[in-house]
C-alpha cells in the first residue's frame, strides 16, 4: 500500500481476477432449466409455483422443465487490472456496522463516494464511464481498525489499462470527486451530479452530503463539522411540528433540547434532557425517531 495523504493509501494490483455474480432478488437467485436453459428470477417467499419460459422456438418439442435448478446464482469472472483505495476508519466516533441505522448510513457515505470517484475518473482520463466500474467492502484490521476498501476496475477482459493510471492522477481525481459531491444544489442526488442509468439500482441510496463528509475524513481526518443553530432548528421543523400535532405541546415549550448532528457522526446515548439526532431521524425516520422521543419528554 502506498500511503497517501490523511487516511487515505492506495495499491496497483495488475491481473486480478473479478467475479462478477448477479444474486436476484433479496439474494435469492434465479430458477433455471437445466435442459433447455430457460431461466426466472427466484421468488424471494418461495409460495407460487415455478413458471420458466423456454428461451427459443423451433422446430424441437416444447421443454416441459422437468429439471429445474433453483435459487442460482449467475456470475462470471475474469482477468484485469484493478486500482484500490484503502481509507482507514474511525468507527468509534463515526457510525459503524453493528447498529442497524449506523450500517444504513455507513452504506449511503461509501456508495455514494464511490460513485463520486468513478464520475471523476472517467472525467479525468476522458474515458467513457463504462469503461470503469468497481465496488468497496469493509474489513477489520489485527488492530481492530476497520479499512473501508474502494476497488476500481477496467470492464474489459484482460484490462484496458485506466485503472492503472489512477494513483498518477488520484490528487485531481479526488478534487473532481469533491465538486460532484459540493456543486450541485440538489437535496441528496440527481441527474446533474450523481444519478445516471446504469446507476439507478443505488439512486435512492445516494447522498452527497454524508459522501462528502467522508470524503473530508478521509483526506484530512477532521471529524464533520457540527451544524449551527439557524441550520439545526431548520432541521428540527418536521420533528417539533409531529410533537406539538400529537401532544397539543407548543412548539417552543416541548421539554426537550435536541442537538442535530451529520449523519456521518456517531450519536450520543440520549440522557433525558438531551436528544441526538441526525438528518435521516428528520426525515426518512422521522415516525421513529418520534416514538424515541415521547417516553423521554413525557418524563
Amino acid at each position: 500500500m502506498v500511503e497517501f495523504k490523511g487516511h487515505i493509501k492506495y495499491a496497483k494490483l495488475e491481473n486480478r481476477h473479478v467475479l462478477t455474480v448477479n444474486m436476484g432478488k433479496k439474494k435469492h437467485g434465479f430458477n433455471i432449466c437445466s435442459c433447455c436453459g430457460g431461466a426466472e428470477v427466484a421468488d424471494p417467499k418461495g409460495q407460487r409455483k415455478v413458471r420458466v419460459s423456454q428461451p427459443f422456438h423451433n422446430r424441437s418439442a416444447v421443454c416441459n422443465h422437468r429439471f429445474i435448478e433453483k435459487e442460482v446464482f449467475l456470475g462470471y469472472e475474469f482477468l484485469t487490472d484493478m486500482f484500490m483505495l484503502d481509507i482507514t476508519y474511525d468507527n468509534t466516533n463515526l457510525v459503524g456496522r453493528t447498529i442497524p441505522e449506523e450500517r444504513i448510513i455507513l452504506r449511503t457515505a461509501v456508495t455514494t463516494l464511490l460513485e463520486a470517484i468513478k464520475k471523476a475518473i472517467s472525467l479525468e482520463l476522458d474515458i467513457d464511464y463504462n469503461e470503469i466500474n468497481g465496488g468497496w467492502m469493509s474489513r477489520s484490521d489485527n488492530d481492530g481498525l476497520l479499512h473501508l476498501e474502494l476497488f476500481f476496475y477496467d470492464n474489459l477482459t484482460s484490462g484496458a489499462g485506466y485503472s492503472s493510471l489512477i494513483g498518477s492522477v488520484l490528487d485531481n481525481v479526488l478534487q473532481r470527486a469533491r465538486s460532484v459531491l459540493k456543486d450541485c444544489n440538489c437535496s441528496r442526488a440527481c441527474k446533474n451530479c450523481l444519478d445516471n442509468y446504469y446507476n439507478q439500482r443505488n439512486h435512492d441510496l445516494f447522498d452527497r452530503h454524508v459522501g462528502l463528509q467522508l470524503l473530508d475524513y478521509a483526506e484530512t481526518g477532521a471529524l464533520p463539522e457540527k451544524y449551527e443553530k439557524a441550520k439545526q432548528q431548520h432541521y428540527l421543523i418536521p420533528l417539533k411540528h409531529l410533537i406539538s400535532e400529537e401532544t397539543g405541546i407548543k412548539e417552543d415549550e416541548i421539554p426537550m433540547q435536541f442537538e442535530v448532528l451529520p449523519a456521518l457522526i456517531k450519536k450520543p446515548e440520549n440522557d433525558g434532557k438531551t436528544m441526538f439526532v441526525n438528518p435521516y431521524d428528520l426525515t426518512d425516520w422521522l415516525p421513529n425517531t418520534y416514538l424515541t422521543y415521547h417516553p423521554l419528554g413525557t418524563r
